[in-house]
């Protein structure tokens, strides 16, 4: 996914976000009304998101361009150092353009849905429409929610099995429809409960941009009582009608400890005459030292990694050098843990609640 296609898919993430939280003079609906009434409250979700960024290493800024002749200068400079390829937040497959995604539909969320005083979600179907300016470009989007309770668990598509697992049990389905946009799908499902708080989100083809296709689904879910979590995702899209394909799949989990463990890989096509997959394992405790290791894979399916894209080192606070050793992080560095060819998706990801 470029980033001019996920800029705009955000941008029109927002401008839905700002229609349900009351932004459109339409209150014909005063039931879900983001001011509430005396019998009525918002969700108030735990920041799943900030939580993410608490453990996680810091959003890594490219520096300004320059050769990189050894090993720690490979993750940290030159024209497109590993690091930013990770922690970036520019590129589809890092971790802070993900989360970024995935907090426009929680705060979408947070500010749309109501409860009730015995603390119950309160359904239906309401439509809201909003006109903004977003980059320079003038958005009207709008959108029809629809709130239902879930009465059996969401099976996930097997295709998507091996990095989301096979079912989630959740209680809530929120469907959102875009006038203007009639190929878009956006549906979330969530649990909120005393020891859980999980977030199942579904999209296709947002964007709007003709001879894209995209879509991907995104989990999240966190122990309120700790602020563990794990947070998971797999994505699919193509470019100008299907020649260019670029796909990733990631996890990352924390514990109690403040440490953190997170794989992501990534495929692209879009390279002369071949394809590539690079792989990122590693984890330990941002605030004191962790550890990374990038395998390239090319062509993606390829037995063996390429030898001279194979690196790994140790990390302090900071992205500083770290003093320990790649041993020493064994249970994050394991390449059993590697998301191979086979766990990127290779075709639209499906809908979890199709008929």
């Amino acid at each position: 996914m470029s980033t001019k296609l996920l800029t705009f898919m955000l941008m029109v993430v927002f401008a839905l976000m700002l229609a349900f939280v009351g932004c459109s003079d339409d209150d014909s609906n005063p039931a879900t009304s983001s001011s509430g009434t005396a019998d009525t409250t918002e969700l108030n979700l735990i920041d799943i998101a900030q939580v993410i960024k608490d453990v996680a290493p810091p959003v890594y800024a490219a520096p300004i361009l320059k050769s990189s002749p050894d090993s720690f200068e490979i993750w940290t400079e030159g024209d497109y150092p590993l690091l930013y390829k990770v922690f970036g937040e520019d590129d589809p497959q890092t971790l802070y353009r993900n989360v970024e995604f995935f907090e426009m539909f929680m705060d979408m969320i947070d500010g749309m849905l109501l409860v009730d005083e015995n603390g119950d979600l309160i359904p239906g179907t309401f439509t809201e429409a909003h006109t903004d300016t977003i980059d320079g470009q003038e958005i009207t989007r709008t959108g029809t929610c629809t709130v239902s309770a879930l009465t059996t668990a969401t099976a996930i598509p097997t295709a998507c099995q091996g990095i989301l697992g096979t079912s989630h049990d959740l209680d809530y389905l929120v469907e959102v429809s875009i006038e203007e946009m009639p190929e878009a799908e956006l549906q979330i499902g969530f649990k909120l409960s005393e020891t859980e708080q999980t977030m199942l989100v579904f999209q296709a083809n947002m964007s709007g941009i003709p001879g894209d296709t995209e879509s991907s689904i995104t989990y999240a879910s966190l122990d309120p009582s700790d602020s563990t979590f794990v947070f998971k995702g797999f994505m699919y899209c193509t470019h100008s009608e299907g020649a260019e394909t670029f796909t990733t799949s990631f996890i990352m989990t924390s514990e109690n400890t403040g440490d953190f463990s997170y794989r992501m890989s990534w495929y692209s096509d879009g390279i002369p005459d071949s394809d590539l997959l690079g792989c990122i394992i590693g984890g330990g405790n941002k605030d004191t030292e962790f550890a990374l290791k990038y395998r390239q894979y090319t062509p993606a399916d390829a037995a063996e990694y390429d030898a001279e894209w194979a690196f790994d080192e140790v990390f302090g606070p900071n992205y500083t050098n770290g003093t320990g050793l790649i041993t020493d992080y064994a249970t994050f560095v394991n390449e059993a843990l590697i998301i191979g060819y086979d766990l990127v998706p290779h075709a639209v990801v499906p809908n979890p609640w199709a008929e």
